[in-house]
């Protein structure tokens, strides 16, 4: 993971920090982690095929609408990942789920669908394919992190119908290393060629309000991504849509169990 300014670079040619008060402002601790993380604010490009639009106003309305019908956590819209994930690991040890179905109870708001900017993506063949995850976060709550499963195209999008700048996903690698996602904040010489350094695991964070969208694409997307504990809350849909041809080789390994 590239950044836009390495600390190195940060500091001056006199060797005088001139800019390390603004970089230190974005270091932070968080329980449970071993490393300090320093979180650049994330924009189109940064990282790199991430892009970012705004929801018109009227459609925001849309978060009161799902917060009425989300009776648990998690709400899902067209086709069902968990139904799609149980019947593609019981097909893999030969076992077929009898009474399957996808789940189709609920579709996306007429208002908040036509506003979205990023409409463009619900292709009417591709609809079909296209699974909507509704997640509400109540002060405390997160969101682990993990980079979304290989079943599902490319492109991810989501929306924040709820949400403020104290919160934000972040995006980072999955496992901190020294190919470029730890960065080296400091060091420290001492006597018999001893030393010791001071790392940071660097990520990317969403700046979020209400009507946030977000589109991930290529690098963005191979990326893990996370939502820290909220201080909020934090009301979010993320579309993301099945590869054709994983659905098709789904359809043909149950057919061999028939």
């Amino acid at each position: 993971m590239q950044t836009p300014y390495p600390w190195k670079d940060v500091l001056g040619s006199a060797g005088l920090p001139h800019a390390q008060a603004d970089v230190l402002k974005l270091l932070h601790l968080r329980s449970g982690r071993r490393l300090p993380l320093l979180d650049l604010p994330a924009a189109d490009g940064r990282p790199e095929g991430l892009r970012l639009a705004s929801l018109p106003r009227e459609a925001r309305s849309a978060a009161s609408e799902l917060r009425g019908l989300l009776s648990e956590r998690v709400l899902e819209l067209g086709l069902s990942f968990y139904a799609v994930k149980s019947r593609h690991g019981a097909a893999r040890n030969g076992v077929l789920l009898r009474g399957r179905r996808a789940l189709r109870a609920l579709g996306p708001s007429k208002e908040a669908k036509e506003a979205a900017p990023l409409r463009k993506l619900l292709l009417p063949e591709a609809e079909s394919r296209c699974n909507g995850l509704v997640r509400r976060y109540r002060p405390g709550q997160s969101l682990p992190r993990h980079v979304d499963n290989g079943m599902f195209e490319d492109t991810i999008v989501g929306v924040v119908l709820k949400s403020s700048p104290m919160n934000g996903l972040r995006l980072c690698q999955e496992t901190p290393s020294l190919d470029g996602s730890m960065v080296l904040l400091a060091e420290a010489q001492g006597s018999h060629g001893l030393k010791a350094d001071f790392f940071a695991e660097l990520g990317f964070k969403l700046e979020e309000e209400d009507g946030l969208c977000f589109c991930l694409e290529g690098h963005a997307r191979q990326l893990a991504h996370e939502v820290p504990p909220v201080s909020s809350e934090r009301v979010s849909v993320t579309f993301r849509w099945f590869r054709a041809d994983f659905l098709k080789e789904l359809e043909h390994m149950e057919a061999r169990l028939q």
